[in-house]
């Protein structure tokens, strides 16, 4: 099957990018292992919700009427995303199995909102991004999948379903993480990796896609960052940059950051990397730009932004990269240039 069309046949795709599009598009046309997959997802999350109501009456019996109430209108939520996707698939069980499912959701649903209207808003599914993540996990030749099998093996299977549940119940990426050490015996600091970059990515798609079918009112997106100890010289140098709808967020593993929307005719301006550097402590400064590229800037020869560079991979597309120096300067310039920063 060929691939879908990409916004503007965009330069900054690869591979993982141009995979999922086409698993959306075979979702949408309602091919049967497509639908398969989302649906097996839906019903995991709809399994574990019943567990979820059974240990919380274990550790608060008093309170069984507010949790039974609120688990089973999360239930019933689920119930109808798992009709959804069932719906799509030719597996005539999967099927009947989503048919009982919303039935009894449905009836269930209808008597708790008679009786306490403030369950039904209990939580809001994030059905779309559960579909991305889908989509990004779906084909063996998935660079995330693949991701996936290194620690999970012939499980990957359960482990694209955890973190569908995950997305679908809007946990913490620290939560994915346990529950992916608890369950594969991955070191919790690679599972952490795995869980936020991998969660953050199927957000940010969907947030995108967003804009996108709203691209009457936005006209491009904003790069925001978290500006902490914590933040990479990287995406402190894309603070604040406007970026077109057809590049998507490429953030590094672990990346925090966020995309904001540039409205049509609404006045926006950003300090400058140049002016977010001067603002900070030059102890933070010197940290992120290097020990020669932080003298470089003070002799005013080098601007961070100089050291903003962009890498693309066959797999993952375009990312922002920071440049070495070896790129800027010759090898005598820069060792001059450590010999006076000591």
């Amino acid at each position: 099957m060929p691939l879908p069309p990409l916004p503007g046949d965009s330069p900054y795709y690869g591979a993982l990018q141009r995979l999922a599009a086409r698993f959306s598009a075979e979702l949408r046309a309602g091919e049967p292992e497509a639908a398969r997959l989302l649906a097996r997802i839906w019903r995991s999350a709809y399994e574990r919700a019943g567990r979820e109501v059974e240990r919380a009456l274990e550790q608060a019996p008093d309170q069984h009427l507010f949790w039974a109430q609120r688990v089973q209108a999360l239930r019933a939520q689920i119930a109808q995303e798992f009709s959804n996707a069932a719906a799509l698939s030719a597996d005539a069980a999967l099927q009947r199995q989503a048919l009982a499912a919303t039935l009894a959701e449905r009836h269930a649903s209808t008597l708790l909102t008679t009786a306490a209207p403030s369950s039904a808003s209990f939580l809001r599914l994030a059905p779309d991004v559960v579909e991305r993540w889908t989509a990004l996990t779906a084909s063996t030749s998935s660079p995330v999948r693949q991701a996936l099998q290194r620690f999970a093996g012939q499980e990957v299977d359960a482990a694209v379903e955890l973190v569908g549940q995950a997305l679908a119940y809007g946990w913490n990426p620290v939560t994915t993480a346990e529950l992916l050490t608890a369950r594969f015996g991955v070191a919790a600091t690679r599972a952490l990796t795995v869980a936020r970059t991998e969660q953050m990515r199927a957000y940010r798609d969907v947030t995108l896609e967003a804009y996108r079918r709203n691209d009457f009112i936005v006209e491009s997106w904003i790069w925001h960052a978290a500006l902490d100890d914590r933040t990479c010289f990287v995406c402190t140098a894309l603070h604040g940059t406007l970026h077109p709808l057809d590049e998507p967020m490429s953030g590094h593993p672990n990346c925090r950051c966020t995309m904001l929307p540039k409205v049509r005719g609404v006045p926006f301006s950003s300090l400058p990397a140049e002016e977010l550097f001067l603002a900070m402590p030059d102890a933070r400064a010197r940290r992120l730009l290097g020990a020669a590229g932080y003298r470089a800037w003070q002799q005013g020869i080098l601007s961070p932004s100089d050291l903003l560079g962009v890498r693309y991979n066959s797999r993952y597309g375009a990312s922002y990269v920071k440049r070495p120096l070896s790129e800027l300067f010759t090898r005598e310039q820069i060792r001059s240039l450590l010999q006076e920063e000591e």
